[in-house]
């Protein structure tokens, strides 16, 4: 089952602070989301590439520098220690695609049959879902669902999209 919760955390963080002080402040914000019920069965976050979802690993080098090569999931759960969200399984997906499925599940894609995210910042993001599903290859997605390093004027689609 998935469960959308009412309202909104907001926590403002440095993105060249320490690997701790981001962890703290990303830890904390989660507990005040959840934290109230202790009936939390799962978490998913959302990050951006480079990042290795499986180890819960971050290779990010241009953004949350502090975080290259630490087990974020593993930082996260040392600082859950003890609180309503200790033991808590903990998944992490990449930033674009669920967007792009939260928009399929409950947004304004809402159960249509395919739909394309694009997210624009510090870099080019891009999402495919069909039937719920992330799609990473397949009629009319490319390589990995990734649009920023497709070829475009030149050079590619990023280069000329995000900055």
């Amino acid at each position: 089952m998935r469960t959308v919760l009412p309202g909104e955390v907001h926590r403002t963080v440095d993105p060249n602070a320490s690997a701790d002080a981001l962890l703290n402040a990303w830890a904390a914000a989660a507990l005040e989301a959840l934290g109230g019920d202790g009936m939390t069965a799962r978490i998913g976050i959302a990050v951006p590439s480079p990042f290795d979802h499986a180890a819960g690993v971050s290779w990010m080098t241009h953004k949350f520098a502090a975080l290259h090569g630490v087990n974020v999931r593993g930082g996260l759960q040392d600082c859950w220690t003890g609180t309503v969200l200790d033991g808590v399984p903990l998944a992490f997906g990449n930033d674009a695609d669920l967007f792009t499925l939260g928009e399929w599940w409950g947004g304004a894609a809402r159960r249509t049959g395919r739909v394309i995210g694009v997210t624009l910042g510090t870099g080019l993001g891009s999402g495919f879902v069909a039937g719920g599903q992330v799609l990473t290859s397949g009629p009319d997605v490319p390589p990995d669902g990734e649009l920023w390093n497709v070829p475009y004027g030149g050079g590619i689609a990023e280069d000329f999209a995000s900055g």
